[in-house]
C-alpha cells in the first residue's frame, strides 16, 4: 500500500495542465491510434514534408541501437498491408540490406488483435526481409504484447528482436520522448518542425501522466479487495473528513477563556476559529484572526473588519514589528488589509505559539494607546 500511495503523490506532484498546444487546440484526434501512427511516420520518412532527409529516421535507428548503415536506402511505410487486409502502423525497409523494422503504435491502449505480431513478423519473412526489430510503442511502460495463440518459435523468434519503448517514462529508461523526439528537437534545422516536435512532446507528458492515474487507481483498486483493507480505507477516509473539526476544537478548547484582548471568540463552520473585536480605536480600527484547519494542516488570517469601512489598509504600517505577523504574508500585492500564513499538519504548537504572542503584543499595543 506504501508504494502506490508514494507512486500517486509522485503523479499528482507531476500533473499539470497542457496549457498552449495546437494539436489539442485544433482537434480531438490525439485520442485516436492513426494520429500517433501519422505524425511519428512523417517524421521516419526521408521523403516527409520536413525537408530533412532521413535525419530523424537516422536519430530513431540511433535510439534502438541498430546501425545506420543498414538503412541508408531506407523506405518507410504506414498502414502497409499484409494478408487478411491486416495492416502494420509503420514500416521500414531497405531493399539493398534486404533488412526491416515494424513498428506497432500503441499508445491510445488499444488491444491486441489475435496472432498480430507474429502475422506481421511472419508476412514480412516471406518477404525475404531480415526483421532487425519490432518496436512496441504503448503510453505507459506497463503495457505488453498479448502472446496468447502465439507458437514457441515464434515466441522465440520475436523476442530476439522485439523492443518495448514508450511514449514516456519518468524511470529513465529508454523512451520516445526523451531518446527520439527530443534529439530530433536539437538536431532540426527546420523551426516548423522544431515547434511541432517540442508541442507533440508537451501532448506525450501530458496523456502520459493523465492515462498513469488509472494505474495507480487499478493498484489501489486490487489492494483493496485483500482482507480488511477496504474497510480499513473507509475508516481512515471518514476519520480524515472529521480531523479538521477536531483540530478546530483543540483551539476552542485552549482559548475559550483565554483571548483577550479580542472580544468575541467563536468556533465556526465545524473547522474555524475566529478571534474578533480588537479595536485600538472603537470608531475606526477593528481587526480579527482567523484559523481555519484542514486535514493537510492550517491557514492563519488576520485582517481588518470589513464590517468597519473606516479600517486602516495598511495593518504591517499599523502593528510593526509584531512577532507573531512577521511570516504573514499579503494574497494581494493590491491589497494588504489581510495577512496570510500557511503552516502544515505537524506544525500545531507553531499556530499555538503563533497566537499567544499575537495577544500578548495586541495587550501591549492596546496599552499604548
Amino acid at each position: 500500500m506504501k508504494q502506490i500511495i508514494d507512486e500517486y503523490n509522485v503523479q499528482k506532484a507531476d500533473k499539470e495542465d497542457i496549457g498552449f498546444n495546437l494539436f489539442t487546440i485544433i482537434s480531438d484526434t490525439f485520442y485516436r491510434e492513426n494520429f500517433h501512427r501519422d505524425i511519428i511516420y512523417e517524421f521516419l520518412n526521408p521523403q516527409g514534408s520536413h525537408k530533412e532527409g532521413n535525419k530523424y529516421l537516422m536519430l530513431f535507428l540511433d535510439m534502438l541501437n541498430i546501425s545506420r548503415s543498414l538503412f541508408k536506402d531506407a523506405i518507410v511505410e504506414k498502414e502497409y498491408t499484409i494478408e487478411n487486409n491486416r495492416r502494420i502502423d509503420t514500416l521500414i525497409t531497405d531493399k539493398t540490406t534486404m533488412k526491416a523494422i515494424i513498428i506497432e503504435n500503441k499508445m491510445n491502449n488499444a488491444c491486441d488483435m489475435d496472432r498480430q505480431l507474429p502475422d506481421y513478423y511472419n508476412y514480412i519473412r516471406k518477404l525475404e526481409y531480415d526483421i532487425i526489430s519490432i518496436v512496441y510503442i504503448p503510453l505507459l511502460n506497463n503495457k505488453v504484447p498479448n502472446t496468447t495463440n502465439w507458437k514457441e518459435f515464434e515466441k522465440t523468434s520475436i523476442k530476439k528482436c522485439f523492443k518495448i519503448v514508450p511514449a514516456f517514462s519518468n524511470n529513465k529508461e529508454r523512451n520516445l520522448c526523451d531518446n527520439w523526439l527530443k534529439k530530433c528537437i536539437n538536431s532540426s534545422d527546420n523551426i516548423d518542425c522544431i515547434s511541432g516536435l517540442r508541442q507533440y512532446v508537451k501532448l506525450i507528458k501530458f496523456l502520459n501522466i493523465n492515462n498513469m492515474d488509472n494505474v495507480i487507481l487499478e493498484k489501489f483498486y486490487e489492494n483493496l479487495k485483500i482482507g480488511e483493507n477496504l474497510n480499513t480505507a473507509i475508516s481512515i477516509r471518514n476519520m480524515l473528513n472529521e480531523l479538521p473539526e477536531y483540530l478546530a476544537s483543540r483551539i476552542h478548547n485552549r482559548y475559550m477563556t483565554n483571548h483577550s484582548p479580542f472580544t468575541a471568540f467563536c468556533h465556526y463552520k465545524e473547522s474555524i476559529i475566529i478571534f474578533d473585536g480588537f479595536a485600538l480605536n472603537r470608531e475606526k480600527n477593528s481587526y480579527k484572526l482567523d484559523v481555519e484547519c484542514y486535514e493537510s494542516g492550517y491557514d492563519l488570517y488576520f485582517r481588518s473588519n470589513r464590517d468597519c469601512p473606516n479600517s486602516e489598509k495598511n495593518i504591517k504600517a499599523i502593528f510593526p514589528n509584531f512577532e507573531s505577523l512577521k511570516d504573514f504574508q499579503s494574497e494581494d500585492e493590491n491589497d494588504i488589509s489581510d495577512l496570510f500564513l500557511h503552516l502544515g499538519f505537524n506544525e500545531e504548537e507553531k499556530v499555538i505559539h503563533i497566537i499567544d504572542t499575537l495577544l500578548k503584543e495586541l495587550s501591549m499595543k492596546k496599552l499604548e494607546k
